[in-house]
């Protein structure tokens, strides 16, 4: 062992992260995941991901240097289905200095956290939300099978990497307590909150902004809010729906941004109500989406259930200085200012409260750009790379790297 630690030493610190998706896919976990691969990369270590086979050929390297494995969806997860798996991930965690899961991760994550304890590697677990099956479409709670399929998950995947876990990660102290599993592992929590793209940010510039309002508004309306993720149940989109009909604020105009299982249903119920203001834009491209929140009047993000920690389109708007109104579910209260200028936190799956909280807050002025810098996901990058030597420090020397300046340190729970 002291041979092995003595030459990690002298090269790049190796991080074997288990993403369950790969970075073509859009969604919060994703970009939190890729974000800090990203991060990290750039401060010096070798990053390999393995991740599930979407959009890439079986045994073949992705782009970025993610290895695909075989999977199938079930139930909207990833589960693995071939026997490769395991000795791909075998060959994979024996490079590696640390392995990184992020959670949850269907049978991979338990395969990947059996691995490392078998190799003797450490392992880092991000949790990013509950595993919660939920009915399609309009419902945001599960039913009783969904329930009962979650106990066998729990039982069978989840609970045995958290155990195995050196650390576990999550990004707020609320979800600590409101989570299904992490009550269990408390005394091994960190909090590292979420950040934005730098280059997102960036991309968020005047002629963008002036043009994402113009094409939108024209000359019919006056005030722009804005949704976007996926189109799935626990989005609470419904709510926000069901609240404009109630809000008396003049000229308007919403915009549904995202696409996802529950976009027929969504659209049939606005026009149920009969909605005139609604615009349904479907997926926004990257590049504009941070022009999009800068454009609009108020963001919303109005999410019933715990498998939303802390929605990013909310971190997004408020990045870039827009009012932003969320719920109390998970961390969001942490993250965003309840002031009635800034922001609103409100109860979930209140329409009419939605729509008094949308009032609120565009009768307003806007509030002036914040000064402070936004936390990019390179901070995050830096506050995991400070978890990891922290953690491979009682192995001995641990690899080069380099961290950047004004990242804080990981928060213990």
């Amino acid at each position: 062992m002291a041979q092995a630690t003595a030459r990690r030493a002298d090269r790049p610190l190796r991080v074997l992260t288990l993403a369950p998706l790969p970075a073509s896919v859009t969604g919060g976990i994703e970009e939190y995941a890729y974000g800090v691969v990203a991060g990290l990369r750039e401060r010096g270590c070798e990053l390999r991901v393995a991740t599930s086979q979407i959009d890439t050929p079986p045994g073949q390297a992705a782009a970025g240097g993610d290895v695909a494995l075989r999977t199938v969806r079930l139930l909207e997860r990833p589960i693995p289905w071939s026997p490769t798996v395991l000795l791909r991930l075998l060959r994979e965690v024996r490079r590696a200095d640390l392995v990184h899961l992020h959670m949850p991760y269907p049978m991979v994550e338990a395969m990947g956290a059996l691995l490392a304890r078998i190799v003797g590697r450490p392992l880092v677990v991000t949790y990013q939300m509950d595993a919660i099956l939920l009915p399609e479409p309009g419902a945001a709670r599960p039913t009783r099978a969904a329930r009962a399929i979650g106990r066998v998950y729990r039982s069978l995947s989840a609970r045995w990497p958290l155990r195995a876990a050196s650390v576990v990660v999550t990004s707020t102290r609320a979800y600590v307590g409101e989570s299904i599993l992490l009550p269990e592992f408390a005394e091994k929590v960190r909090i590292i909150y979420q950040g934005v793209s730098r280059e997102r940010f960036r991309e968020a510039t005047p002629d963008r902004i002036a043009r994402s309002r113009r094409e939108r508004l024209g000359s019919r309306y006056a005030k722009l809010v804005t949704f976007v993720g996926r189109l799935v149940p626990y989005k609470g989109v419904d709510y926000l729906l069901e609240a404009i009909p109630q809000v008396r604020t003049p000229g308007v105009l919403f915009v549904i941004g995202g696409s996802g299982p529950q976009d027929p249903h969504l659209r049939a119920l606005a026009a149920r109500l009969g909605l005139t203001n609604v615009r349904f834009e479907g997926f926004v491209p990257s590049e504009e989406l941070f022009g999009l929140f800068a454009a609009s009047d108020l963001v919303v993000s109005p999410s019933v259930s715990e498998l939303e920690n802390t929605p990013i389109s909310l971190l997004g708007a408020r990045a870039v200085g827009t009012p932003v109104i969320g719920t109390s579910i998970g961390g969001t209260g942490e993250t965003v200012p309840n002031d009635g200028h800034l922001g609103r936190i409100i109860a979930p799956r209140d329409s009419a409260g939605l729509a008094r909280a949308i009032e609120e807050v565009l009768g307003r002025p806007r509030p002036p750009a914040a000064a402070d810098r936004p936390r990019f996901w390179e901070d995050v990058a830096d506050d995991y790379l400070d978890l990891f030597h922290e953690v491979l420090r009682e192995n001995g020397p641990v690899p080069a790297s380099r961290r950047s300046s004004g990242a804080s340190a990981p928060e213990r729970v």
